[in-house]
Order: C-alpha cells, then sequence, then structure tokens
C-alpha cells in the first residue's frame, strides 16, 4: 500500500520541524558563543584595566592613603574626598620636606652643606625610581587598598625613624626676637639671591613635569608603541641620577654654585632634542639625560637657597619649595593644554625655552666659587 497523502505531508511536516529545531539549535549555539566572547573580552578589557590602574598606582599612600584602602577602594569613596584627602597628604608631605631641608642648613658647616643637600636630593631621586616599583609590585600582589597600606606603613617607620634619630639631636637655633612670618618672608623676598633661586626652583619643576608627564603618551603611540608592560621599566632612566647627583656637593665646592648649575642645565638641554627622533634608544637617552640635568641642578639649588638664607632658614626652604611645586603645577596645566593642541615637539620647545629662563637667571647668581671656599674655611 503506497503512503496517502496525509502521511507524506506529515513527514515534511517532520522533516520542516526538524530542520527549524536544527536551525533554532544552531542560533543559540552561535548566541552562546558571541556571548562567550563578549565575556571574554570584557573580562580581558577589566584585566587590562585592572592592570593599568594597579601600575598606575605609583603615589606613596600615607595616612590618606591608607584611608582610602580601608574604605573599600574606588566605588565606597567619593572623588571629592579622596582629592582633600591627597591635598592633606601633600601638605604633610612637603612640610617634612622643607623641615628637613631647614635641619640640613642649621645643622651642616658650610664646607658640608652642600653634600648633606645632594645626598638628600639623591634620596628623593632613589625613592622615585624604588617607590614606583615597589607600588606596582605591591598593587599587582595585594591589591590597589594592599598598596596603599605598604606605603603607610613605611611612612609610620620613617616616623619611628626620625623620633629615633633626629629627636636626640641639639634644637635648631631660634631667634630670640619675635617676629611675624610675613616679616620674615618680606626678609626672603628683599633678598635678590633668594628671589632668584625661587624663579630657578619653579622652573626645574615645570621643566622636569613637563617631560616626564606627557612623554609616555609619545611612547606608547607609534612610531614608538611601547607596550604597557615596557612602559612600567621606563622609570630606570632614574637610575643614573642615583649615582651622579650626589656629585653636585663636589661640583659647588670646586666650581661654585652658578658654573654647577649652568652645567647642570646645559645637561638637561642636550637631552631635549633626542626627546622628538622617531628613536626608542634616542628618547631613552634623552630621559637619562633631562633627569640626570634636572635632579643635579636641583641638588645645587636646594644646597644653595640653605646657605643664601640670612635668617629662619625653614621659611626659606618652604618659600622655595612653594615655588618648586607651584612650577610643576603650572607646568603640567601649561604644557598638557600645548601638547594636546600643537604636539610633543611644541612641548619640548617651550621646556627649552624654561631651561633657558633658568640659565639667565643663575647668571645673577652672586655666589661664585671663590667666595663659597672662604666661607667654608671660615
Amino acid at each position: 500500500k503506497g503512503p496517502t497523502p496525509e502521511s507524506i505531508d506529515q513527514i515534511y511536516r517532520l522533516r520542516r520541524s526538524a530542520w527549524e529545531s536544527i536551525a533554532q539549535l544552531d542560533k543559540q549555539f552561535f548566541d552562546d558563543v558571541e556571548l562567550v566572547v563578549i565575556e571574554v573580552e570584557q573580562t580581558d578589557l577589566l584585566s587590562r584595566a585592572r592592570m593599568a590602574r594597579q601600575r598606575s598606582a605609583c603615589n606613596r599612600g600615607t595616612y590618606g592613603g591608607m584611608y582610602y584602602g580601608s574604605s573599600g577602594g574606588e566605588s565606597d569613596i567619593d572623588l571629592a574626598t579622596f582629592t582633600a584627602l591627597r591635598i592633606a597628604q601633600g601638605v604633610f608631605m612637603s612640610a617634612a620636606f622643607t623641615l628637613t631641608l631647614s635641619y640640613l642648613a642649621e645643622q651642616c658647616s658650610a664646607a658640608d652643606a652642600a653634600g648633606a643637600f645632594a645626598a638628600y636630593i639623591t634620596g628623593n631621586v632613589a625613592s622615585n625610581l624604588f617607590g614606583r616599583l615597589l607600588s606596582a609590585a605591591a598593587a599587582d600582589t595585594l591589591g590597589i587598598a594592599g598598596n596603599f597600606y605598604v606605603f603607610a606603613a613605611l611612612n609610620l617607620a620613617g616616623a619611628v625613624l626620625v623620633f629615633f634619630t633626629l629627636g636626640r639631636t641639639k634644637p635648631m637655633a631660634m631667634s630670640s626676637e619675635r617676629r611675624s612670618p610675613a616679616s620674615i618672608w618680606a626678609e626672603h623676598l628683599r633678598n635678590p639671591s633668594l628671589r632668584v633661586s625661587f624663579g630657578i626652583g619653579f622652573l626645574i619643576l615645570f621643566a622636569f613635569l613637563g617631560i616626564f608627564t606627557y612623554v609616555n603618551f609619545v611612547l606608547a603611540r607609534p612610531p614608538l608603541a611601547v607596550s604597557a608592560m615596557s612602559l612600567g621599566f621606563v622609570y630606570f632612566v632614574f637610575l643614573p641620577s642615583i649615582f651622579t647627583t650626589p656629585l653636585a656637593g663636589r661640583a659647588v665646592q670646586r666650581f661654585g654654585t652658578r658654573p654647577t648649575f649652568l652645567g647642570s642645565l646645559a645637561v638637561a638641554g642636550v637631552g631635549l632634542p633626542l626627546l622628538v627622533l622617531p628613536s626608542l634608544t634616542a628618547v631613552v637617552a634623552g630621559m637619562v639625560l633631562v633627569a640626570a640635568g634636572t635632579f643635579f641642578a636641583q641638588a645645587t639649588t636646594t644646597g644653595f637657597v640653605g646657605r643664601a638664607a640670612t635668617t629662619d632658614h625653614a621659611s626659606a626652604s618652604g618659600l622655595y619649595l612653594a615655588s618648586y611645586f607651584f612650577g610643576g603645577l603650572v607646568g603640567a596645566a601649561v604644557l598638557g593644554q600645548l601638547f594636546d593642541r600643537v604636539g610633543w615637539e611644541a612641548c619640548v620647545a617651550a621646556v627649552g625655552v624654561a631651561l633657558a629662563l633658568a640659565a639667565l637667571l643663575a647668571g645673577r647668581l652672586k655666589s661664585t666659587a671663590a667666595k663659597e671656599s672662604r666661607d667654608a674655611a671660615a
């Protein structure tokens, strides 16, 4: 008996239903694959973003950082609170820096002051390098919150070290005349050598941040196209400065403040043309020269302020640091706009102008090698 029309129609319906089921399964399969791909891509992006945040967690966390870390991370604290804590952290860090400079000026003789200031700046150079490397390692291992805890503990350890070392020295000499801070600042500003030093400090950090804030963008984009992982090793350009900066004290004693400072600016200036070349080796070499020159100049100028102040070394150092950090603030803002609107070459050229202005100001420094030699022998 042959198939009836009804059975044939039923066979076709079953076949069509089977194909529709297979098509539906195929669609579901590819939808699932697409979802998996999207989830993998999102996970990869989140992982990269997390890694970028961790590797950029290079700021030393003090008590503000500890509070931030203990609050649970970015989602549990607003930007305004975090900014306020960072400002408070900066106030205490700059106060510690100022007090250390004034302490060295009070405790060291004229012959030893230049070397002492150079050694202190060298410590800051080393902290820039090793602190960033330690921060990256801590963030990778413990997370961002753990990174803040590590550096908060290091700051507490530093406080303990200061308590058991500097606390046993003689107190700084205090003037019997009670004067207002404004009158002391006015006296510092009437000192031509200090005024020049404040301007030089402004220009040093202006130039330094102008290079090292925006050079990472140049390294990451073509033609250099350095990978995100390799960018973390860029800070090894500070390593030579650890060995060159301590020589600033000897250079000042032998040649004087002005020649030493001009020489350091010349070294930084030689590195600027290398920064615009399409070669990674050239750019890295330029960064090494700029870092070495600016850190050397910073050590030279910092020591000069301590020797040039006629009263209240702490406030003189404070005014210098205020000018120094203000220069960094202006440099980051102005050169950032220049970098975005005109380009890297214009940013480097502006840094060259800043170094040239610093050299012109250095020409007005009245301290010579002969005068400093007499002061050291006195």
